[in-house]
């Protein structure tokens, strides 16, 4: 049988592979939701309407009217 002379180096063990765990892939997470949140709203920005906005003639996508 196995006697621990520190047990408390065990349990420090686990709660650092346990927040290994827990803590890289919310890293993933964060480092990559910017980015597609950043181009969601570049496309959004992008695609706004150009007769809504004044621009040349256009058959709205918003409202479905076409505006001179």
């Amino acid at each position: 049988m196995i006697v621990w002379e520190r047990p408390s180096a065990m349990i420090k063990g686990v709660l650092i592979v346990a927040a290994s765990v827990i803590l890289v892939p919310l890293g993933i997470i964060f480092l990559i939701l910017p980015e597609l949140v950043w181009k969601q709203l570049k496309l959004m920005i992008e695609n706004k309407p150009a007769c809504h906005s004044g621009d040349a003639s256009c058959e709205c996508e918003i409202c479905g009217k076409e505006e001179k």
